[in-house]
């Protein structure tokens, strides 16, 4: 039996030599490679510079990466990180970035950048978080992004970029944010979505996606998901509902129909939903009640039919309802008044019927109240008059009537107020405004006028050659009505102390009297603000404004 090759003496120096010769090999090529990726690097660097009208001078220093100027390098002189975000860049973005092989973080954004996203990007397979939202960047998201498989943070929102998601983006496993939102993109979202496991954001809104598919129930990690302000239509996808780290869907302004899915309650972690300006029917679901972190329902402008649940009295962290502009009926639930969070409501435009609930006088943190185009009658509850937040109460459209002289009212109501506003017999006090306090200074005395004519020497620091001072007579008592601003100022102390050391004790007694009685008056106006100290007439307008614009609730994702 032979023996096996290289199990000899001769065989096993045969093959340390080309373990040998192999090391040698790598030991050789690799600073080169090293100097030819950081000749590459410095090349970028240069471009870049070139493209920003030199804003960054000390990029590169003797041939070499150099630390400052918002880029990073590491010991072997290869870029690692650039952060220039808003610094005014201009042009596009240089094609040698695919060169920029070290790069694990790229934020350039809020600036002026033009032009395509570079082919060569997905070469950066270490870089972990890429920002280049807001910006005006055209054409479509590259296929080749998806090979970008170290990215945990994508941004792109913001831009001008047209065509379809890349159904490629299914391959980014360990991303966990991605904003395309504000973009001009088209197409349905590609089932491959479902596939980006890690992911935690996802926001595609204001762009032009045509369907949502329901392989988006497979992100079990998503917990803030935005696809507003499309063109989306057909039903939302019940598997949605399986999402049950979700705490914010926003599906507002779209074309969805049918009825929200009645399995909506199992989004038990949920503390935003906006279903606003759509086509949804059918009733609110019963199982909303189950969302109890939730604090803002936005589901006005759709066709939502049936009666306000009453079981919506266990969101009790809610503090927007809006469910406006339906066609709901029914009464408004008394249990409304459990939920003592709630400043913003608004159930105008239904068909609502019955009175407001007296328990409404429970709901004292109520900033907006909107209850206008309903078929409601009655008073308004007389304890309305302690809501002293209201700053817009809206009760046109309904045959709601106001209550006279209110005894309830324990806060004073000023005629700018809201419930003043529409109700000037809800309160007494509406019809005038709070009369000013009294001033805190007595009036003024006036002690016999002196002599007609003194002469006070002056002390030798102030004494000009063959100087006096010779003081007039002062004027009567009913013509000294000027203020200190009218008045000059008055005398420095080195004079009143000059005076005093020359004995002018009682010229010196009348002059402070004289600043006394010349204090100025406290400003009035300031008795027609509330003890907050904010001028409630501002308020009212900007409200007014906030209804025919909506200001949603920040999103609740991770700063960018």
């Amino acid at each position: 039996m032979g023996r096996p090759i290289g199990m000899g003496a001769d065989g096993a120096g045969n093959l340390w030599l080309c373990a040998l010769f192999v090391l040698t090999c790598l030991a050789a090529v690799s600073p080169v490679r090293c100097a030819r990726d950081a000749a590459s690097q410095m090349q970028f660097l240069l471009d870049f510079q070139q493209a920003s009208g030199g804003t960054f001078p000390g990029w590169v220093a003797g041939g070499k990466c150099s630390s400052a100027a918002n880029v990073t390098c590491d010991a072997r002189g290869m870029v690692t990180s650039m952060n220039l975000r808003a610094v005014g860049l201009t042009g596009s973005i240089p094609s040698t970035i695919s060169s920029m092989v070290s790069l694990t973080r790229l934020d350039l954004k809020w600036n002026k950048l033009r032009g395509f996203i570079p082919s060569g990007i997905d070469n950066l397979r270490d870089l972990c978080y890429l920002d280049l939202g807001y910006n005006a960047l055209t054409g479509s998201v590259p296929s080749t992004i998806g090979n970008m498989s170290s990215l945990t943070y994508l941004n792109l929102g913001s831009n001008n970029f047209t065509g379809s998601v890349p159904s490629t983006i299914g391959n980014m496993r360990s991303l966990s944010y991605l904003n395309l939102a504000w973009n001009a993109l088209t197409g349905s979202i590609p089932s491959t979505i479902g596939d980006m496991s890690s992911l935690t954001t996802l926001d595609l809104g204001s762009n032009f996606i045509s369907a949502i598919p329901e392989s988006i129930g497979d992100l079990l990690n998503l917990k803030n998901l935005y696809l507003n302000n499309n063109s989306s239509s057909g039903s939302i996808p019940e598997s949605i509902t399986t999402l049950v780290n979700l705490q914010a869907l926003d599906l507002s302004s779209n074309l969805l129909s049918h009825t929200i899915p009645g399995s909506i309650g199992k989004l038990t972690n949920l503390q935003s939903l906006s279903l606003y300006n759509n086509n949804l029917s059918g009733s609110i679901p019963d199982s909303v009640s189950e969302l109890v972190p939730l604090m803002s329902l936005w589901l006005y402008n759709n066709s939502l039919s049936g009666s306000i649940p009453d079981s919506i009295s266990k969101l009790v962290n809610l503090g927007w309802l809006l469910v406006g502009h339906n066609k709901l009926t029914g009464r408004i639930p008394p249990t409304i008044s459990s939920l003592t969070r709630l400043f913003f409501l608004n159930v105008s435009g239904n068909n609502l019927s019955g009175q407001l609930p007296t328990a409404m006088g429970s709901l004292t943190g109520l900033y907006l109240l909107d209850v206008s185009g309903n078929n409601l009658t009655g008073q308004l509850p007389p304890a309305m008059g302690s809501f002293f937040g209201l700053i817009l109460l809206n009760i046109s459209d309904t045959a709601i009537t106001c209550p006279r002289n209110n005894s309830s009212c324990v806060v004073p109501q000023t005629t700018s107020s809201a419930l003043c506003k529409n109700c000037p017999s809800f309160c007494s006090t509406c019809r005038k405004p709070p009369p000013a306090p009294p001033s805190p200074y007595p009036p003024p005395s006036f002690p016999s006028p002196p002599s007609p004519s003194i002469s006070i020497p002056l002390s030798p620091s102030q004494q000009p050659p063959s100087t006096t001072i010779s003081t007039p007579s002062p004027p009567p008592p009913s013509q000294t009505t000027m203020s200190s601003s009218q008045s000059g100022g008055g005398l420095s102390l080195g004079a009143i102390a000059g005076i005093a050391a020359a004995g002018g004790v009682a010229i010196l007694g009348l002059l402070l009297l004289g600043l006394m009685v010349f204090k100025r008056q406290p400003t009035k106006g300031a008795a027609t603000k509330r003890s907050t100290g904010v001028d409630v007439r501002g308020k009212d307008l900007a409200m007014e404004n906030a209804l025919q614009e909506p200001v949603l609730p920040e999103k609740a994702y991770m700063t960018e």
